[in-house]
């Protein structure tokens, strides 16, 4: 009886010992399976760019063909062709693909209904406190001085102090010496549109006006709630392969709804990457140009 226990005992031992090494292997198994898991969902992870990076894309451009001085030059019929065996101009652009590409210009002209000089030192500072916010938001604005705006600031050190930070800043200093931008950079904008899809620009537009090149791009006012209602539906249905552009002048009526645009931008593009200059739009040619009739 003693030995029939002794081999029962013998053989649940030998059992047991057969399971620890199986039951180590499946734990092992087990274990590598699960680090495999999770090494795969952090790979996924790494690989998968939350909404906000989805939409953001960096474009080189080159923009070594048709530096402007062609005008004839056309969107249309230029086929890359006419290598003149120059090094391509490029650079690389940050930009938010569901937002388009956005101008503001702020026309700074006197009331002449009012004293010139005062009428301009307040209307100034209502500028400073625009460019201020504009900062705020990294948004650049095209500022257009006319011939009284430019005496005003020249007869003071401390304003011209003041415009230069503004250039340094981003923003584009723009002297009128006649209808719209002539005598800066050779390029016009269009008279302020009264439909809010005018502001929308597909091409940059270019001609030949009195014997010198010209380039456009349209704008629309935001100058009223309704207008300001308009441009934001406007901008909501586009994307960046055009641009929108907008106008404002620095008077007090006119700051709360430039306010609310800004506002408006900046919930859209927190960095200000697709703010615009109406330079840097045409020089760096962000949209097709399009030659048209003189």
């Amino acid at each position: 009886m003693k030995n029939t226990g002794k081999l029962k005992s013998n053989k649940k031992s030998i059992r047991e010992s057969i399971k620890l090494p199986f039951i180590f292997i499946g734990i092992c198994l087990l274990v590598i399976m699960f680090c495999g898991c999770l090494n795969k969902e952090q790979r996924q992870s790494e690989e998968s760019a939350t909404p906000g990076e989805a939409t953001m894309t960096i474009i080189e451009h080159d923009i070594s063909v048709n530096d402007g001085s062609d005008s004839n030059y056309s969107s249309e019929n230029n086929d890359g062709g006419g290598n003149t065996g120059e090094t391509p101009v490029s650079f690389i652009e940050n930009r938010i693909e569901n937002v388009p590409y956005y101008f503001i210009a702020i026309y700074n002209e006197p009331n002449k209904k009012a004293g010139i000089e005062k009428d301009i030192a307040e209307r100034f500072n209502y500028l400073e406190e625009m460019i201020i916010k504009a900062d705020e938001y990294n948004i650049k604005l095209t500022l257009r001085f006319s011939p009284q705006w430019t005496a005003y600031i020249a007869g003071n050190p401390g304003r011209l102090a003041m415009l230069d930070e503004w250039s340094l800043s981003g923003h584009q200093i723009v002297y009128e010496t006649g209808f719209g931008f002539p005598g800066f950079t050779g390029f016009e904008e269009r008279l302020l549109e009264t439909s809010p899809e005018k502001g929308i620009n597909e091409f940059i537009l270019s001609g030949i006006v009195n014997g010198t090149l010209r380039k456009w791009l349209t704008l629309y006012q935001v100058t009223n709630k309704e207008f300001l209602n308009q441009a934001i539906k406007t901008v909501e249905k586009l994307d960046s392969s055009v641009v929108y552009g907008v106008a404002a002048q620095s008077v007090k009526e006119q700051t709360p709804f430039f306010y609310a645009y800004l506002d408006y931008l900046h919930s859209i593009d927190q960095e200000g990457l697709n703010s615009k200059t109406l330079t840097s739009i045409i020089e760096k040619k962000l949209i097709p140009e399009k030659t048209i009739i003189e």
